[in-house]
């Protein structure tokens, strides 16, 4: 086996691989972007309710004057429920406007002009609420 041949085979070996991983790579996302349109609108609800009752309970330990710092702390928690609540809402909007812009594109690719069309305007719908979240 001569030098090139060793490095043809050792290219396609590594392009091969890369391949492989770039299947994985996709695969989990996927799976990511399923779990955040499946699940995404409880962790959202669930941060926002969070986010509230530390609130209202770092106003009432504030307000009784006992102590400034757990009060501190308390409110830190709500406002990273806050945080969490808006995340994850965004996500959710996201990882639904990906899915329905990838519909939109099989059903061009399908000859269904109406189903694409529709698809691709709840992309734009889902992208638009998405960036909305995080303001």
């Amino acid at each position: 086996m001569g030098l090139g041949n060793f490095m043809s085979s050792l290219g396609q070996k590594v392009s091969g691989e890369v391949g492989r991983l770039g299947n994985k790579v996709h695969h989990a996302i996927r799976k990511g972007e399923k779990f955040m349109v499946k699940h995404g609108d409880t962790i959202s609800k669930v941060a926002g309710a969070v986010g509230n009752v530390a609130g209202m309970a770092a106003a009432g330990i504030a307000a009784t004057g006992i102590g400034a710092p757990l009060a501190g702390a308390v409110a830190g928690v709500a406002a990273a429920s806050k945080g969490i609540e808006r995340g994850a809402s965004a996500l959710t909007s996201a990882s639904r406007a990906g899915l329905a812009a990838e519909d939109a594109v099989r059903q061009g690719m399908r000859g269904n002009i109406g189903g694409a069309i529709r698809s691709g305007r709840t992309a734009i719908s889902q992208g638009r609420t998405a960036r909305n979240s995080m303001r």
